[in-house]
């Protein structure tokens, strides 16, 4: 089961050029890249050879203080979080994420067996109950990355035209 969140966040992170995040990530490296967070180390294992195979660079972290770390070194393109975790709670670990300026742009999928579709729709891009089927949970990953790409995409207005006799 899918749901997809009403989030009006679209800031990406400013980078040091003067690209956004998401360009940067998208102009650096072949294949997205994806951070998976989860507890429970059989979760992480089948998601990373189910995101490796269809093609994606996984990072994985146990908990969200693990993964607030990943992010700074990693930027990922997209983020998978458990809600159930120790310590911190996926939608705190959301929470967090969506307050931090250089994190915003990045599209979250909370992935869990707790049904939340009631939480905050800010907090998140999409909502998968687990188990889900793959390709249902490849579809909701690859709809996020696409999103996020034509986000970062910016089309340069032409010059305004220049006055006649000058």
């Amino acid at each position: 089961m899918e749901f997809e969140a009403k989030s009006s966040t679209t800031a990406h992170r400013s980078i040091s050029d003067g690209r956004s995040a998401s360009e940067e990530r998208s102009t650096a490296r072949p294949n997205p890249v994806i951070l998976s967070v989860d507890d429970e180390p059989d979760n992480l294992t089948v998601l990373r050879l189910f995101l490796s195979t269809e093609g994606f660079e996984v990072i994985a972290a146990s908990n969200g203080a693990e993964a607030l770390h990943l992010i700074e070194e990693h930027c990922p393109d997209l983020i998978i979080t458990d809600f159930t975790m120790p310590a911190m709670s996926g939608l705190e670990f959301c929470r967090i994420l969506r307050e931090r300026v250089e994190a915003r742009g990045i599209p979250i999928i909370l992935y869990s067996g707790t049904d939340l579709r009631e939480a905050d729709p800010d907090l998140f891009d999409r909502f998968v109950l687990k188990p889900a089927e793959l390709d249902v949970f490849a579809r909701a990953i690859r709809d996020l990355l696409s999103i996020a790409a034509s986000k970062s995409t910016r089309l340069i207005p032409a010059p305004p035209p220049l006055p006649r006799g000058q």
